[in-house]
Formats: C-alpha cells, sequence, structure tokens
C-alpha cells in the first residue's frame, strides 16, 4: 500500500517523535519476519492508541484487537502471510484503499 501525504505525515510524526526521545539499548534481529516483542509496554500503549486513530480505529484496545488477536496476525505470525498482506487485510475493509494505506 502507498501512504497519503497526510496518512504518511502521522505516521512519520508520531513515529518520529517516539524515535526522539528514545534511547537504544538492545537490536533484535527478526529472522523471517515472525517475533514480536514488546519491550515498553507503556509507550506502545501511547503508540498504538495515536496510530489506531490515524487509520481509523476507534481505540488502541480496539486496533490491538483487530490486528493482533485477529486471523490475518496468526498468519503473518507464522510467516504464512507477508506484513503488507496483514495490513491491506485489515485496513481495507476499514475503507483505505491502497493509495490511503500505510
Amino acid at each position: 500500500m502507498v501512504a497519503t501525504s497526510d496518512t504518511e505525515s502521522s505516521i512519520v510524526e508520531v513515529c518520529s517523535t517516539r524515535m526522539a526521545t528514545t534511547q537504544i539499548t538492545d537490536i533484535v534481529f527478526d529472522f523471517g519476519g515472525v517475533l514480536h516483542v514488546v519491550l515498553d509496554k507503556i509507550a506502545t500503549t501511547k503508540l498504538r492508541d495515536e496510530l489506531a486513530a490515524v487509520v481509523g480505529f476507534n481505540s488502541g484496545k480496539e486496533f490491538r484487537e483487530r490486528v493482533y488477536q485477529g486471523e490475518e496476525w496468526k498468519l503473518s505470525k507464522r510467516g504464512k502471510i507477508p506484513g503488507s498482506e496483514l495490513w491491506d487485510r485489515v485496513l481495507i475493509p476499514l475503507g483505505m484503499t491502497d493509495e490511503q494505506g500505510m
């Protein structure tokens, strides 16, 4: 999916703000794209709330349930579908087209 400038700018702003105030203490290599580690639950929850609003969810909790507890996540976690397909399956039903998505 290709992001529009508004969506892309919002996501980049949220992520840039987090990155500017975060000191890297560990590096995790995710071979195969199936590892998921939450290092800071408070920061992750806040970032999830902000991103949820950008992509059209009512709350970070709704976003988490839809993305990380859905069938798409299970498939992606096991390497059965790529991350891009996970996002297509989650965002397109919300009305986001390839041009609007991430």
